[in-house]
């Protein structure tokens, strides 16, 4: 189609690094970003949150393992809080 956009339409996922109840494996959340490149999503992004209601995975280090864990998937923070972080 002529003018049509070159750029093809790409889909993501953000995904939390906490859960209700017990805390899970870290199996739990690989099995998660592994499904959700299997479904042919093409990014996935988790957020920084300050408020410790739950145990919970800090949003690089999760970011780091997810990287292990998959082959083409894109990540990123959906939102950091960087002055939290001590340079």
């Amino acid at each position: 189609m002529a003018g049509a956009d070159p750029v093809a339409e790409r889909h993501g996922i953000v995904m939390g690094t906490w859960t209700v109840g017990p805390t899970p494996a870290t199996s739990f959340f690989r099995e998660r970003a592994q499904q959700i490149e299997r479904l042919g999503y093409d990014f996935l992004f988790t957020g920084d949150h300050i408020f410790q209601y739950t145990p919970k995975a800090e949003c690089l280090t999760f970011l780091s393992h997810m990287a292990a864990v998959t082959e083409r998937l894109t990540l990123g923070t959906s939102v950091m809080i960087v002055p939290l972080r001590d340079p």
